[in-house]
């Protein structure tokens, strides 16, 4: 399994180097390389978020804090600001596990506010236009993704609570799509032989997927000897999907759903224009698991209005006692 993105290492040497010109005449510079490094390492996180990338994030947080409070424009608030505002923009996936893709979707917005004041503090406190204008691209990145965070939870928790289109006692959909490597996986040809663990990915840029998609991965074999297969199913292309499954050493299968049409016949689809212009065409999967029987029929599927909670295999293992 590949934990560690190749931005990541470079994001903390950048990092070092700018602590270390913080004790020059260059702290100015040394701010300039604690930004970089701050962004790839943001990004590195936002593409593979395991734990040497949220490392690696928290310190480029702490060094940019740093560089920003001891630059000659700067100051005590301004570290704090350079501080509170990427904590905002990834708190939802430095705590996933534990919060999820909807629940505290107050939490974002009202750290990225306290940001935002002390921003305003630290500029009517510092030096000239310098103390207004170098943290903006920290405040436009991270005030992007609180906004996308916050706007992607609520639709995704509006369409949840609908329902699912399939629920428990029903027979599954069958659907034939296609696996990474082009082979076509058929959900009826399971039937007498293995339960089938479908798991509705939103696809490969989605760092909370990646927590998900490693979770399954590393209880994989206790599904094996429960004969359960799991199927992850997103809507990225082969070519997408391929790598993914490469970057995250996946051993179980990801099908692709372009088109969304497997989602929308299960109920898990989010149709949205404006979701659809920053992703796919018709907006985006609404992360969830249906747990299919090897009569084919729905025996479980994750809670509606805890988009997520299924991260946690253990709330599925007591449900496959209960199989014959």
């Amino acid at each position: 399994m590949k934990t560690l993105n190749p931005l990541n290492p470079v994001a903390v040497l950048l990092s070092l180097d700018g602590l270390a010109f913080l004790a020059t005449p260059s702290s100015g510079l040394a701010y300039g390389i604690t930004l970089i490094a701050f962004f790839l390492s943001l990004k590195a996180f936002l593409t593979n978020g395991t734990w040497p990338q949220r490392v690696g994030l928290l310190l480029a947080a702490i060094c940019l804090s740093l560089a920003g409070q001891l630059s000659p424009w700067g100051g005590q608030m301004m570290g704090l600001a350079l501080t509170v505002m990427p904590l905002a923009a990834a708190s939802r996936f430095l705590l996933f596990e534990e919060i999820n893709y909807t629940r505290f979707l107050f939490l974002e917005p009202s750290l990225m506010a306290l940001g935002l004041v002390l921003y305003v503090l630290a500029g009517l406190a510092g030096d000239g236009w310098r103390s207004w204008v170098y943290p903006l691209p920290v405040l436009a990145q991270c005030l992007y993704l609180v906004l996308r965070e916050l706007y992607t939870g609520n639709k995704m928790l509006a369409r949840s609570l609908r329902g699912r289109g399939v629920d428990p006692g029903q027979l599954a959909p069958d659907f034939s799509l296609p696996d990474a490597d082009g082979r076509p996986v058929t959900l009826s040809g399971f039937r007498g032989k293995s339960a089938v663990l479908l798991v509705f990915v939103r696809g490969d840029w989605c760092p909370g997927c990646h927590i998900m998609l490693r979770t399954y991965e590393r209880r994989r074999e206790d599904f094996q000897a429960k004969d359960v297969t799991v199927l992850a199913v997103g809507p990225d292309p082969l070519g997408v999907n391929r790598a993914m499954v490469k970057k995250l050493g996946l051993r179980y299968q990801v099908l692709s759903d372009e088109g969304q049409r497997t989602a929308m016949t299960y109920g898990v689809q989010v149709d949205d224009p404006l979701l659809a212009r920053m992703r796919y065409e018709p907006g985006i999967p609404l992360p969830a698991a249906f747990l299919v029987d090897q009569g084919g029929v729905v025996r479980y599927t994750s809670r509606p209005d805890r988009v997520g909670e299924f991260l946690d295999p253990n709330t599925i293992f007591p449900v496959l006692e209960g199989l014959a």
